[in-house]
């Protein structure tokens, strides 16, 4: 046997039910205070609280106004496809004025070889 007593480890399960259990209450607490604050404000701003652009849906294309940069149904991963692709075409732009659009490694290597 040692000569030191030591006690049992024994959690005080009261105090730590009732320090969880404020815990929870406070932050339920603060939950409703952010949800009353919220209402009152969309209140002050909107007193009949009718939300009618929640039900405006989809935007609409209009008509003579670009809107590539913007668009919902082409990502940037397409775009990016699509234009690499046109960095890798022969094309003629103006056929008449001789004017051609050539791949970018090709007219690179000519723009070197002229200035050798």
């Amino acid at each position: 046997m040692s000569p030191f007593n030591q006690e049992e480890d024994v959690l005080p399960s009261r105090k730590v039910l009732l320090i969880l259990g404020s815990t929870v209450g406070f932050g339920i607490l603060l939950c409703i205070v952010a949800w009353l604050t919220l209402w009152r404000e969309e209140g002050t701003i909107r007193p009949a609280r009718h939300f009618p652009e929640a039900r405006l849906g989809r935007p609409h294309a209009v008509e003579n106004v670009r809107q590539g940069v913007f668009s919902l149904e082409r990502g940037g991963l397409d775009q990016d496809v699509e234009e690499r692709a046109r960095l890798n075409e022969w094309k003629w732009i103006d056929r008449e004025k001789r004017i051609a659009r050539i791949p970018i490694d090709r007219a690179i290597d000519w723009v070197v070889e002229e200035n050798q």
